[in-house]
């Protein structure tokens, strides 16, 4: 079979493009080549400890470079990602990987959960010397799960809504072809890992050659996602309107935000009143509202409050 667009695309910007800038944390940042590399590494440990094809795999890591590493190699071994907050009770953690059924955890932390393989990424970074580093052949298939996100709970129990690889390569072809996501644009994620609008932030710029920009997991900080979008030059961001208001609150100064094109707000509604005033200053952005619940990969319906400016 055909490898699936998101592997095949990272891997042909990290061979042909190896040096472009694909991910930057706080002080650290990987190329698309040493992202794969990365990724590969983590993907022949993963094989060699049996996780294959339909394998779940949990994800306990923060808003980081390894984070991205083990989902991608995750993916290169046909394997199916459940990313869970860290910043989450334990109890909570323990429901989600109990209920889930995964047999493997990747972390960097300390946890005692019975009957679960414990991956820590700090071991496999001191093996990597003698890792093999070469892109594996193809594995999985389109219909096969890709990733489990758990709901909040808000209406009892929380409930994992899984997604297969075709309907999110469904999902990041529209979103990162329609609206001309290239390799000049920088996205900063400042959502959890564990959200679902969260995905398409994460392998949308990957397939399209793009910076991503991670701010490190902590109390929401507005003027912290202002400065990063100001001083890194940002010109996308996907988060909640309640998220996105303080950003553009009044007292703020607007010309930070210049260098965005886009804004994408979803997962709430969204009051226009709050958001009119920032139309004069910001000519050139342009602000997606949607909608879509878990279960269909983040988005099914969208509408662009202000023309776009291609």
């Amino acid at each position: 079979m055909k490898k699936h667009l998101i592997i095949s695309h990272f891997e042909k910007h990290a061979k042909f493009e190896n040096k472009r800038l694909a991910i930057v944390c706080d002080n650290e940042e990987v190329s698309y080549y040493q992202l794969n590399q990365r990724a590969n590494i983590i993907a022949n440990y993963l094989i060699k400890i049996g996780v294959k094809q339909g394998t779940l795999v949990a994800i306990l890591l923060p808003r980081s470079i390894d984070f991205i590493a083990v989902v991608l190699a995750i993916l290169k071994v046909g394997g199916c990602y459940v990313p869970i907050d860290p910043t989450l009770p334990e109890e909570r953690i323990r429901i989600i990987i109990k209920d889930a059924g995964v047999s493997f955890l990747t972390t960097f932390r300390d946890i005692d959960i019975p009957s679960i393989n414990i991956i820590n990424i700090d071991v496999i970074k001191k093996t990597k010397k003698d890792a093999h580093k070469g892109n594996l052949p193809p594995i999985g298939d389109k219909n096969d799960k890709m990733y489990v996100i758990y709901t909040s709970g808000s209406t009892g129990t929380p409930k994992g809504a899984v997604n297969t690889y075709k309907g999110f390569m469904n999902l990041v072809e529209w979103y990162a072809s329609v609206f001309r996501m290239s390799s000049e644009d920088r996205i900063l994620i400042y959502t959890s890992l564990s959200f679902d609008l969260t995905q398409k932030n994460i392998f949308g710029p990957l397939i399209k050659g793009a910076t991503i920009f991670l701010i490190k997991d902590g109390p929401y900080n507005p003027d912290l996602i202002v400065d990063n979008i100001y001083k890194s030059k940002i010109t996308w961001i996907n988060s909640t309107p309640s998220a996105f208001y303080p950003l553009i609150e009044d007292g703020r100064d607007l010309k930070k935000l210049s260098s965005l094109r886009y804004v994408f707000v979803g997962g709430e509604p969204l009051f226009v009143e709050r958001i009119a005033h920032i139309r004069k200053d910001l000519p050139n952005l342009n602000i997606v509202n949607t909608y879509g619940p878990t279960e269909c990969a983040d988005v099914c319906s969208f509408y662009l409050l202000w023309r776009p400016k291609f």
